[in-house]
């Protein structure tokens, strides 16, 4: 893969431009937890667009743990320790189809919770933010089509305070211009080894974070052999915020859930609340579709 370690700034910014280029993962090498097609480690003001990003086909080994050769994210976003994050970068208009049959990986994946070596097999060594500046915030997420992934776009970070606030990150924009197109689901649950991670697959993805971020306009559909507990998109609050004012947005998204079995689907999880938390939800499109010979509940 492309390891990215420079930044741009707002006045300056970088862009990787894809013209359509095809762009398959390197052959991994065994146990790896974070391999990705793109790292962005510790970079601020970087734009990647119009690529089409794949799964490597030599890269066969689905399984979770040590002998696993798969790419976990087409593209990764992640701080490169404590202090220092990866900030208002933009992932625009690509394709990314990874490996329907592997659990761990995502479309898009973003982790202030974790460190990662630069080569594959890419490690995954707990790293928490200790301070605003190394969390990932004000990223965009705009006009992408991902499908073959358990997950589509995840964002990770440490438990909210008032002075550790992972904010801003936008995924769809705010008009259908900017929508991303997420197709997800592997009918095996997640076993990543990732810190802060849990196991409920989503199109869009928050663990702890979620607060004060934009989720609109976007298309996502589950597999329809779906048999696993699924969600639209997820605020998995694993501690609740604490100390902090935010308003988050989730409005137009059309969410389609499939399962044929009898777990739970839900269309969005707003996770946890708070008395100066705000959040808008307007005009989002859920179906649940669920086979008649199931138990419905």
């Amino acid at each position: 893969g492309y390891l990215i370690t420079q930044s741009g700034t707002q006045s300056n910014p970088i862009t990787i431009e894809g013209i359509s280029s095809i762009i398959t993962s390197g052959l991994n090498s065994s146990g790896g937890e974070l391999d990705a097609v793109f790292k962005l480690n510790w970079s601020d003001y970087i734009t990647i667009q119009n690529f089409q990003i794949s799964e490597n086909n030599l890269n066969i080994n689905t399984s979770i743990g040590i002998s696993n050769t798969m790419t976990e994210a087409g593209i990764l976003i992640i701080h490169s320790d404590a202090l220092n994050g990866a900030n208002n970068n933009s992932i625009i208009n690509n394709i990314i189809s990874l490996n329907s049959s592997y659990p761990n990986n995502f479309g898009i994946l973003s982790t202030s919770a974790s460190t990662t070596s630069n080569y594959s097999p890419g490690s995954n060594s707990p790293n928490d933010a200790s301070n605003i500046s190394g969390t990932n915030s004000n990223n965009k997420i705009y006009g992408n089509t991902i499908s073959n992934v358990a997950y589509g776009v995840g964002f990770i970070c440490e438990p909210i305070t008032a002075t550790l606030f992972e904010t801003g990150n936008d995924i769809g924009g705010s008009s259908s211009a900017t929508a991303n197109t997420i197709t997800f689901g592997v009918n095996t649950a997640a076993d990543a080894g990732w810190t802060r991670f849990s196991a409920l697959q989503s199109g869009v993805y928050f663990r702890n974070g979620g607060y004060g971020n934009n989720v609109s306009y976007n298309t996502i559909t589950s597999v329809s052999t779906f048999t696993l507990a699924s969600a639209g998109i997820a605020v998995s609050s694993g501690t609740a915020p604490t100390g902090v004012t935010y308003s988050s947005s989730y409005n137009n998204n059309t969410i389609n859930l499939y399962n044929t079995g009898t777990t739970a689907m839900t269309g969005i999880e707003f996770g946890s609340g708070i008395s100066t938390g705000t959040i808008v939800a307007n005009n989002n499109s859920i179906t649940l579709n669920q086979t008649a010979s199931a138990t419905n509940s």
